[in-house]
């Protein structure tokens, strides 16, 4: 989302030129974690211009951020002596450090605590993009599709039970009450938090359900998601505002909206997603496992008309570990 609000203000200046925004990640766990099952990988590309077919933003933008240490990837280091099985520090692959940093993939995380401080900085963000545009009464009303940040499908419906809540026309909680998680949970399971869930977070979450946690593309997925699904509904979204509540871990969220313009539904048909995700191959738990551990280095598809890895350079000493790319048809 920030390279996404470089590009725009770089064409708000450069209005004849155009930007690409690309997200493209790994969500990667460890095995028998609890954030295992949310694992997904994925690209989005977007194209910035000055006079968009899709949606076109104004220039607010609000940011909550707070430093705090959640799902965070540290180096791990382990003593020389543990690995060789001697308390000489002697050099081991050209390594002469006493100590070898190790770095993984997997995240170090706290799930219940991930999920309080996305809901404190998205709760926090919201209410100042509220304040920033001036809006009266309710913000999620003017918003006909609600777009989130998704580290799993139904993360959004659970955590913007809050937001219905106090933000409501007539607000339903004020935050004070004794008893004000009991009757947060009570509303998050009413017919009207459901009736506006399928209305406006469902659509956005049809994607996710299928591909996973796609991290730095997750928002942008999510739109996708949602103006197909809106699309093959018939909805008309032609100047109607959609909300976008990002997030990123460590913790910042950045809240904004966009205004759908009339090519939405021509380019959400186009882009053919979910006829797409049905082509995904299925895999059984022995080789997905085997990947997972790095025990099978080949692809379970054979690559077409895509750039692959080819070799990573081990010999020459100034070029250690280059990676080289190729395309292939």
């Amino acid at each position: 989302v920030d390279a996404l609000h470089n590009c725009i203000d770089f064409v708000r200046l450069n209005p004849t030129q155009k930007a690409i925004v690309i997200a493209s990640d790994i969500a990667k766990y460890d095995l028998e974690s609890t954030g295992e099952y949310t694992q997904g990988a994925g690209a989005v590309a977007l194209l910035v211009s000055a006079d968009p077919r899709i949606i076109s933003f104004e220039n607010h933008w609000a940011v909550s951020t707070k430093g705090v240490f959640d799902f965070f990837k540290p180096y791990r280091t382990l003593a020389k002596k543990d690995i060789l099985n001697i308390a000489a520090n002697e050099p081991w692959f050209g390594n002469l450090e006493s100590h070898i940093e190790i770095h993984k993939d997997q995240p170090v995380f706290d799930g219940q605590y991930s999920n309080t401080v996305y809901t404190d900085r998205t709760r926090e963000a919201y209410h100042t993009f509220k304040k920033l545009t001036g809006t009266t009464g309710s913000l999620y009303s003017t918003w006909e599709s609600i777009v989130m940040h998704l580290p799993y499908a139904f993360q959004g419906r659970r955590m913007f039970a809050e937001l219905f809540s106090l933000d409501a026309e007539t607000p339903l909680l004020t935050g004070n009450e004794e008893d004000y998680q009991l009757r947060l949970r009570e509303i998050s399971k009413g017919d009207d938090y459901k009736a506006f869930v399928n209305q406006k977070l469902q659509p956005a979450e049809a994607a996710s359900s299928l591909i996973g946690n796609l991290y730095t593309g997750s928002i942008f997925m999510g739109l996708l998601s949602a103006l197909v699904v809106n699309a093959d509904k018939g909805t008309d979204l032609t100047g109607k505002k959609i909300g976008f509540l990002a997030y990123g871990s460590g913790s910042k969220s950045k809240v904004f909206e966009g205004t759908l313009q009339a090519g939405w539904k021509e380019a959400a048909h186009n882009s053919r997603l979910f006829e797409n995700l049905v082509q995904s191959t299925e895999i059984d738990f022995d080789t997905y496992s085997k990947l997972h551990k790095k025990e099978q280095d080949y692809s379970v598809k054979a690559s077409l008309n895509e750039w692959i890895l080819d070799t990573i350079e081990t010999e020459l000493p100034n070029l250690i570990g280059a990676r080289y790319y190729k395309w292939v048809e």
